[in-house]
């Protein structure tokens, strides 16, 4: 390796710092590329690896969902404790349903002289205590329209590494039916 191979540019060390302050991304990270290396044992089948990655990738997902809300969380409780100092706080756990199964976040609880309740996580970033996100939404929906809830549930497990309820099937498949019949009535 020549000495210009083995010193890392800017965007390099970057990364690498980037990674230090999130060490549970980099240990996904690291998994992933384990996977490409594959120097121990024998060699893997395409479809074994392929399920390795999937897998790996969800993961990689359902992390990557966390670290974003809690940086997210912690720039919202910096703008409240500078527009109110009095504000007061308990930790409460934020979950909610994605394609990468289900998030657990650390989300606060605000108390202020204005208001006896306050959650602030939740509204900003577009999701509801537990809730489900639109593009879940969606994949339940097709699901459902194609298959027996309970079916649909079976696939959401296949292509989707989780497990979710008929019931919750059911309800978002009828959601947004009822969204569709009533907008082509007002049509």
């Amino acid at each position: 390796m020549t000495k210009k191979n083995s010193q890392l540019n800017a965007q390099e060390l970057q990364l690498i710092e980037r990674l230090r302050e999130h060490p549970e991304l980099m240990e996904r990270f690291q998994s992933i590329l384990e996977i490409s290396a594959n120097a121990d044992g024998p060699v893997k089948r395409a479809d074994e690896v392929e399920g390795l990655l999937i897998e790996k990738m969800r993961r990689l997902g359902n992390t990557t969902m966390g670290s974003w809300e809690a940086s997210a969380e912690k720039r919202l409780r910096q703008q409240l404790e500078q527009k109110d100092a009095s504000a007061t706080d308990r930790k409460k756990t934020l979950t909610w349903w994605c394609v990468f199964g289900l998030i657990r976040v650390a989300d606060r609880v605000w108390r202020t002289s204005q208001k006896q309740y306050l959650r602030l996580l939740p509204e900003a970033i577009g999701v509801t205590a537990r809730g489900r996100s639109l593009r879940l939404e969606r994949v339940l929906t097709d699901f459902g329209c194609e298959h027996s809830f309970i079916h649909a549930a079976d696939r959401v497990r296949e292509h989707y590494g989780f497990e979710i309820s008929a019931s919750a099937v059911r309800e978002a498949t009828f959601k947004h039916a009822q969204r569709a019949q009533d907008m082509l009535e007002q049509q």
